[in-house]
């Protein structure tokens, strides 16, 4: 018995490391296989992108050559001063920019009271109004754009600034998403503030909205980044209005060029 516990015993750390070598060959074996697996979506995501850089220093005629061609022959630079010539995308930029920051900022007001007021505000009809909110989630967008058109229309909003914000400044996703974060607020610390002197308005000011600022961020994050409706503006599409655009051709693609300053867009 002696001898068969000593042999044993000798052969524990033995066993040990193979085992030991076993785990750390399957984990660099497991290791290599996600390092591979990143690797390649890590190129299929890229591949787009090198496309589009390449292909946007090609000729017209590399461009769409077939078999396609990678690297373009030759690398015409020229490119990006040309097409700042032939259309303003500086005042498109700018456009943009002002289109977007304006619906954002007026989500993040409009939405954080309408949250405040859903999350802590006792009402009548308070429930029935959030369910509408909802119900409103499910409505798709192409069901209101007519009713939003001829709306716009009436207001003689037709290829303005105020087309492409005001209708965007309200959201039900937002006041869904800032409500339901408000609610996991603890309620002790705006009784603190109301205590201290503080109302309604102070309590979501200097309490609620700067311990929001997660879900703040993500509303800003989907507004900047959701496109205004584009039937709202008849040039917004490149399309030929009479009287908003000129009939005038540009470089090889023939496109109307867009009258200025008669539409914002």
């Amino acid at each position: 018995m002696k001898a068969s516990d000593s042999v044993q015993s000798a052969a524990r750390p033995l066993i040990r490391s193979r085992a030991r070598g076993r785990d750390i060959a399957r984990a660099v074996l497991l290791g290599g296989i996600l390092r591979v697996i990143v690797i390649t979506g890590a190129i299929t995501m890229i591949i787009p992108f090198v496309w589009m850089l390449s292909t946007s220093l090609k000729s017209l005629d590399d461009a769409i050559t077939m078999p396609p061609q990678l690297m373009p022959n030759p690398i015409m630079f020229s490119n990006y001063s040309d097409i700042f010539q032939q259309v303003p995308f500086g005042r498109f930029f700018v456009n943009t920019f002002t289109m977007a920051a304006g619906r954002t900022l007026g989500q993040v007001v409009t939405c954080s009271l309408a949250g405040y007021a859903f999350a802590r505000l006792r009402f009548p009809g308070k429930n029935i109004l959030f369910m509408l909110y909802l119900a409103a989630l499910m409505v798709p967008f192409q069901v209101i754009v007519i009713p939003e058109f001829i709306l716009i229309k009436y207001l003689g909003w037709i290829d303005t600034f105020q087309a492409l914000i005001v209708p965007g400044i309200f959201s039900a996703f937002g006041t869904f998403l800032l409500r339901q974060f408000f609610m996991t607020l603890p309620r002790s610390l705006e009784e603190a503030a109301i205590i201290d002197g503080c109302g309604l308005f102070g309590v979501l000011w200097r309490i609620v909205l700067p311990l929001s600022k997660p879900a703040l961020s993500a509303l800003v994050i989907f507004t900047f980044l959701w496109p205004p409706s584009p039937t709202i503006c008849r040039c917004c599409r490149w399309v030929c209005s009479p009287c908003k655009v000129s009939t005038a051709r540009t470089g090889p693609t023939s496109r109307p060029v867009r009258c200025w300053p008669a539409c914002p867009c």
